[in-house]
């Protein structure tokens, strides 16, 4: 951070966030396959002001069917027997910031005795 003229900070943010998604195997192991959303900015702000960093969404829709054992393999007549189902979440992340000037003595400190 910066501080400037009348206690206005300058601050350059690179914020990062990430999940999980699945696992994959690799030889013996299972490597993680991972889905990142990123955001730079740079805000100027008087000391003690909040402000937000948000932009980062994301959207994840499953898919399931539900379905009546045997009745439901059968052609044609089977898809009375099922239930499809799409659900979508929307997810945003929001970062509250307030940033404070720490005061430091200008005089030295005095070892204590």
């Amino acid at each position: 951070p910066i501080i400037g003229r009348a206690d206005v900070v300058t601050i350059d943010m690179d914020v990062s966030t990430g999940q999980i998604l699945e696992f994959r195997r690799s030889g013996q192991s299972e490597v993680p396959v991972t889905s990142t959303r990123d955001v730079t900015t740079t805000v100027r702000v008087r000391n003690g002001e909040p402000f937000v960093v948000g932009g980062l969404f994301s959207e994840q829709t499953s898919r399931s069917v539900v379905k009546v054992p045997i009745i439901s393999e059968i052609p044609l007549l089977g898809e009375l027997f099922k239930i499809r189902n799409e659900s979508t979440i929307s997810t945003e992340v929001v970062i509250v910031v307030v940033p404070y000037i720490l005061e430091v003595p200008t005089e030295p400190v005095r070892a204590l005795r």
